[in-house]
């Protein structure tokens, strides 16, 4: 549930707008286990220079090739592969001097593969964050511009999708809840929770995040831990298929943009 919380280069994906609250500089990388030899991978890097429009760029994969295949005989073709690809480019911009009215667009090229078959199109994101001190409300419309994939004759066209989200962050707490409208889909509400404890064991600043999740029907668990300019982040997720393990590590230069309430 990140619409209305994510600052980092991940919200090139879950709310563009939230780039414009991304540290001056950060990078990182992500890779999760997922089932059937399935795995989903995020890499991304982003810059944000203040007082200018923040700048993100990403690459993110859904790859599976644990299917068999099979000719119209029945007489096996191996493995077969599915890959989904999305190459993004986004920006995120304050409207006032307090970093309270946010927008941000991200433009993505998608590409599908399955075996020996292709396809590509275009498509953009719009988002937009309100920060009230400590409480954000945050929209994200995606595919506002759709993808068209055509493979063989066979033409897809992405659904957008409508999230709109709140959240309250205090005292080392942050709570986010979103609702999610999915193509055709009735609204999802999805939640987090993350704690954040801060521990002084050298000069360097450490902290610990405790993190829980609920997307409408799976819950999941994590742990972040950030040293110095390091980002580590580890977290479970329930699937129906079993169980999804999701590790990133992420480097990130300066502070954030803060509200005149902050300072």
């Amino acid at each position: 549930a990140l619409c209305a919380a994510a600052d980092d280069v991940s919200a090139l994906y879950w709310n563009p707008a939230g780039l414009a609250l991304a540290r001056t500089f950060e990078v990182t990388a992500m890779h999760a286990v997922l089932f059937e030899n399935t795995r989903y991978e995020f890499a991304g890097a982003g810059l944000n220079a203040g007082g200018f429009p923040a700048f993100a760029a990403g690459w993110l994969q859904l790859f599976s090739d644990g299917a068999a295949g099979y000719d119209a005989l029945g007489n096996p073709l191996g493995t077969l592969k599915d890959s989904h690809d999305a190459f993004m480019f986004g920006t995120g911009v304050s409207l006032d001097s307090e970093n309270s009215i946010l927008l941000g667009a991200t433009a993505k090229y998608l590409m599908e593969s399955f075996d020996d078959v292709s396809a590509s199109g275009f498509g953009m994101d719009f988002g937009a964050r309100l920060r009230f001190g400590m409480f954000s409300l945050g929209a994200n419309f995606q595919n506002l511009i759709a993808p068209k994939m055509t493979l063989v004759t066979m033409t897809d066209t992405y659904p957008a999708n409508m999230i709109f989200g709140a959240a309250f962050d205090v005292n080392y707490v942050l709570l986010s809840v979103e609702a999610a409208k999915l193509g055709t889909l009735p609204f999802a509400i999805r939640a987090g929770l993350e704690g954040s404890i801060p521990l002084e064991m050298s000069d360097a600043p450490m902290s610990v995040k405790p993190r829980a999740g609920w997307d409408g029907s799976n819950v999941s668990g994590g742990l972040g831990v950030e040293y110095q300019s390091f980002i580590l982040d580890y977290a479970i997720i329930s699937l129906p298929l079993g169980l999804s393990h999701r590790i990133s590590l992420g480097y990130a230069l300066g502070q954030r943009p803060k509200q005149k309430d902050d300072e």
